[in-house]
């Protein structure tokens, strides 16, 4: 679904300015607006507040139709992680397209080329092949040397693919636990990702959210479907799928499950996503399934009791000051989100407002966050 984007005519509103002797300084006295607000909106950097884009009009006697320009803007390309079986409504959607229209101010701040994309999958396609070599050449780049997969490894591909990351505290019961938004005019991915959230759990939106990174033109279903088996053969690929399944099949139900925890242990991996991973093998092998589908969901939920949420982790408070949760988060993802809503917020006329809308958080956190971006960015 594309929109439509308004700009300002800037061509009319210089050749108004020259025909009535306006310059630049007179509209901003005239407004009561600063004369980097005026070259803002003339560049056209930004568009101008209803009140201000009535003033002008009315002050260059110019109507509505012939201040604004409009055009067709391709919308942001959206997939989300939702916890259990929240149903996502089309509110929902146009809520994330919103989000991808705020990230979109952000895109001038962000301090890497947006002019060129990074490299994608040519043809990404839901097989176990096709799959298993994506996940085996990005696991070559982002550590050759060992079979476990870990968070530095994967935050440091997200970066060398310019997609910036952004943590965020939503609490355990929220609906959506990681959203991925590709802004098509700029080529550039933006991630939500819930710092609420278990080890396990979290690492594998991770990956899955790579897998999104690399193919952006899956959408809907068939973009969740790849992006969830990419996540588990990039996590436990089909060597150690086939290591498991052997010893595996050696043993009876109730030692499978202690072995499945095992390889979870050392992969750091979700018992649930190393049983999948078994199981493709084995389909794709015409071996018989394990059939452990009745156990392992609540093994899985045992078994990730005994660990933290990523936000204990790295946060080591359960109410941490704002500015220990820019700082961390900033650090621990080495994302420039927060210097870049910084730099946009001291440079814009948006409020607190802005950023609670962007994070979807309440506007009293909004506005602390607001106070510490544009005091201390």
């Amino acid at each position: 679904m594309d929109m439509l984007e308004k700009k300002l005519n800037t061509k009319a509103v210089s050749e108004r300015m020259i025909h009535k002797g306006l310059s630049q300084t007179d509209l901003a006295d005239k407004l009561q607006v600063s004369k980097a607000t005026i070259s803002s909106w003339l560049k056209p950097e930004k568009f101008p507040r209803p009140r201000h884009l009535l003033q002008l009009g009315e002050l260059l006697s110019l109507k509505y139709e012939e201040l604004i320009l409009e055009s067709q803007a391709q919308s942001p390309v959206v997939a989300f992680r939702k916890s259990g079986n929240y149903k996502i409504t089309p509110e929902h959607m146009e809520k994330f397209y919103y989000v991808g229209r705020l990230l979109n101010k952000l895109v001038q701040f962000l301090p890497f080329d947006t002019l060129s994309s990074p490299t994608t999958l040519k043809d990404p396609k839901l097989d176990y092949e096709y799959i298993q070599k994506a996940a085996s050449s990005v696991r070559q780049i982002i550590n050759p040397k060992t079979h476990v997969i870990d968070f530095p490894d994967l935050i440091r591909f997200f970066n060398e693919l310019h997609a910036v990351l952004i943590p965020v505290l939503w609490g355990t019961k929220h609906y959506k636990n990681a959203t991925h938004l590709y802004l098509p005019e700029s080529s550039t991915t933006w991630i939500f990702i819930n710092l609420d959230t278990k080890v396990f759990d979290f690492k594998f939106w991770l990956a899955h959210e790579l897998g999104h990174a690399k193919a952006p033109q899956l959408l809907g279903e068939e973009g969740e479907e790849f992006a969830d088996n990419f996540a588990g053969a990039l996590l436990f690929p089909r060597e150690s799928a086939e290591a498991a399944y052997k010893e595996l099949s050696k043993v009876g139900n109730a030692d499978r499950l202690k072995i499945i925890g095992k390889f979870a242990t050392e992969y750091l991996v979700s018992p649930i996503t190393i049983y999948l991973q078994i199981e493709e093998f084995a389909k794709a092998n015409d071996l018989p399934s394990l059939e452990l589908e009745k156990q392992i969901y609540g093994f899985t939920t045992n078994f990730n009791k005994s660990y933290k949420l990523i936000s204990e982790i790295l946060l080591n408070v359960e109410k941490p000051s704002v500015e220990q949760y820019c700082k961390v988060a900033s650090e621990a993802f080495k994302t420039p989100f927060f210097s870049c809503l910084s730099e946009y917020l001291k440079a814009s006329e948006d409020s607190p407002k802005f950023v609670a809308n962007l994070l979807d958080i309440s506007i009293e956190d909004a506005q602390e966050l607001f106070r510490c971006l544009v005091k201390n960015g």
